[in-house]
Formats: C-alpha cells, structure tokens, sequence
C-alpha cells in the first residue's frame, strides 16, 4: 500500500501553465515541442487579457503594432508573473517585442538549467596539459 508524503516532501505542482486544446494546437504550429506550453500558455493570456483572437496571434507577431496591445501591458505582465511566480524587470520587458519573444523569455527564466535554442554550441576545445609526471590535467577555455 503506498502512503502519499507529506506535503513537505513533495514537490510543487507545475507552476501556473495552463491552456485550451485550441491554443495547445496553434502552439503546435509555430514553436518546438519544448516551447508548445508556453507558447499556448502565452497565446491564452493574449486572448484574455487583450482581447485579441487567435488567427490574429502569430509567434511573429508584434505586440504594439500587429496585436495593438499598449494598455494592457500591465495586465499582461502582472497576469504571467502572477501564474508562473517570478517577476519580470522593465528593462527584461523593453527587449520583448514579439510572441516568439516572449516565449523563449519566459522558457530561460521557468527551465533555466535547459540550453535556449537560439544559443549556437561552442565547439568542445580543451588542451591536456601534464602538471607532473603521471598526472594531467584538461583546461577548458573561458
């Protein structure tokens, strides 16, 4: 018979993602697969708090000028740090222009030990260097 722990030992449950089957589906579409709940989540909050419509929503799309989103900034931001529990700086905010932006955003701050997939991988070069007879040691570069 299996005892459930005390809540003390458990871990959380996932944080404050949620989305429909019709944003999961448009997700689908225009991100990768590790970026599908997120980019669905952000397409829910979009259509709630700005009132936009998914056709309108695109991963490219720009929130000032495509999605006419200005005002509702506010309720945006304080929505996704509200659901997901972390917070989002000004300066963070002035860089995020588009859906797509947003997304990869939100990917580095929730997973940030996962590698971003716009971030190119440096080539595996190290030197072997002998410190002593029998002994060696490896040197990565900075």
């Amino acid at each position: 018979m299996l005892r459930s722990l005390p809540s003390r030992f458990c871990k959380s449950p996932p944080r404050g993602v949620r989305h429909g089957r019709k944003t999961a589906t448009w997700a689908e579409t225009g991100f990768p697969a590790e970026l599908q709940p997120i980019g669905a989540y952000v397409a829910e909050v979009l259509i709630d708090q700005a009132g936009v419509t998914l056709p309108e929503i695109e991963p490219s799309s720009r929130f000032a000028e495509d999605l006419r989103i200005d005002e509702e900034t506010v309720e945006i931001v304080m929505t996704l740090e509200e659901d997901l529990a972390i917070s989002i700086p000004v300066e963070n905010l002035c860089q995020l222009t588009t859906v797509s932006d947003l997304v990869d955003y939100l990917h580095r701050r929730l997973y940030p030990g996962r590698p971003d997939r716009n971030r190119k991988k440096a080539p595996h070069v190290f030197t072997l260097r002998r410190s002593r007879p029998g002994r060696s040691s490896i040197s990565y570069p900075p």
